[in-house]
């Protein structure tokens, strides 16, 4: 399988190659004690949480010398757009915030893919890979 920012930490990890990578341009990453918890998670998800660290210019570089360059997709949804969250079918005891709707608050361009969307549910602001939400 071919790694890339879409490859959860672990896989990465798991891999020597996959491993050098993230050390050369994410070491401290690699050190922080907190690292454990987002094992599961991809880099290109992480990126939000992460600004200083996985900012689009390097994830692109990682995408690179991990041998699968990024293309920066067009924006699906703009400001003022109504969303939806789609469900995770597998995640442990149901994905609760699958089906919880929204606007569209923010279109991040670093990361890229990522739209910041007001819950109406709880009135938070939720950041979300455009990938996981559908136009209402």
């Amino acid at each position: 399988m071919a790694l890339s920012i879409d490859s959860t930490l672990a896989e990465i990890l798991a891999d020597e190659e996959g491993k050098a990578v993230l050390e050369k341009h994410v070491p401290d990453l690699l050190s922080n004690p907190d690292k454990d918890k987002a094992m599961g998670i991809s880099l290109r998800a992480l990126a939000p949480y992460a600004p200083e660290q996985l900012t689009q210019e390097i994830l692109a570089a990682i995408a690179e010398d991990l041998g699968t360059p990024e293309v920066i997709p067009e924006p699906k949804f703009e400001v003022g757009d109504r969303a939806r969250v789609q469900d995770r079918p597998g995640w442990p005891d149901g994905y609760k915030i699958a089906d919880w709707e929204g606007e569209i608050v923010e279109v991040k361009e670093d990361p890229a893919g990522y739209v910041i969307m007001k819950a109406d549910k709880t009135g938070y602001d939720m950041a979300f890979p455009e990938a996981e939400l559908d136009k209402v």
